[in-house]
């Protein structure tokens, strides 16, 4: 073969080469953080509004079970929906047309994604940092949690397991000092981190019986201001978000934004508790 067919070769391979990169490229136009996550979408971000059924592929990670149940909560899981893949790689949310991956090169990374998605898919707005949230109840001696007693249906109630659950296994976690996995009597004796649920009514906050395996809290009908801090605020309100101020964390929406927010401040605050719930960790 002559030179001249040598270069004609060349340039055919380089073009189809070009037309096969350029072809598999995904276009992603519109783009934005959430939670300090990085969203990258083929599609305006407002259409993962309308992404009501998901098909949530298995994942063998930890991190990705609990962003199955995350998403399971708050979604209607089908065959048909929009298909959703966890898995290793560069942190963020990546978006086309009909699936979303999940990304992370951490657990935490790949949580933080889910945490992102799951605002995004529930139009809420989240803080600038999911870990930030983590990180005032871990150390906070005393958590509280304040419920607005405007919340009603079973949205009060639910919500109100949801993020009691999770911080009485993060308690248990805390007073298990040497990890074993066994909570002796002289690690509750030792015990300094306190569980305070209280039911808002207007500025009036009363304090609610609360147990867990650490704690048994049987007092009632004390009532003090609901200037709390720090705290766990589930505030009725028009504005779906969850926010940082300062030492409080605050969720507000309506019923149904509200319970979604508990579930994304659950699995920050304790990915683990969903996945030992169902005996998965």
């Amino acid at each position: 073969m002559n030179k001249r067919k040598w270069l004609l070769l060349i340039l055919i391979v380089g073009i189809l080469a070009l037309i096969y990169v350029y072809s598999n490229r995904t276009d992603y136009r519109y783009g934005t953080e959430v939670g300090g996550v990085n969203i990258y979408s083929t599609i305006p971000l407002s259409e993962l509004q309308t992404w009501n059924s998901l098909f949530l592929y298995n994942s063998s990670e930890k991190a990705g079970i609990t962003c199955n149940f995350e998403l399971s909560a708050i979604s209607i899981p089908g065959r048909n929906g929009h298909v959703v893949r966890i898995e290793r790689g560069t942190p963020g949310v990546y978006v086309n047309n009909r699936s979303a991956y999940i990304r992370g090169n951490s657990e935490e990374e790949i949580l933080n994604s889910c945490h992102a998605f799951a605002c995004l898919i529930e139009g809420i707005k989240c803080p600038e940092n999911f870990s930030e949230i983590r990180e005032i109840i871990l150390n906070s001696e005393d958590i509280n949690l304040v419920l607005d007693n405007r919340v009603g249906g079973i949205a009060g109630p639910k919500v109100y397991a949801e993020l009691l659950g999770a911080l009485g296994y993060l308690q248990a976690i805390l007073v298990d000092k040497n990890r074993d996995g066994v909570i002796e009597q002289k690690e509750i004796d030792q015990n300094t981190v306190w569980i305070y649920p209280y039911l808002m009514e207007g500025d009036n906050c009363t304090l609610q019986p609360f147990r867990s395996i650490v704690e048994v809290l049987n007092t009632t009908n004390q009532s003090r201001d609901c200037y709390i801090s720090p705290a766990i605020y589930i505030i009725k309100s028009d504005k779906n978000e969850i926010r940082v101020d300062d030492s409080k964390i605050i969720l507000s929406g309506d019923e149904e934004h509200l319970m979604a927010e508990s579930i994304i401040v659950r699995d920050i605050l304790s990915p683990e508790w969903i996945r030992a719930m169902y005996g998965m960790d």
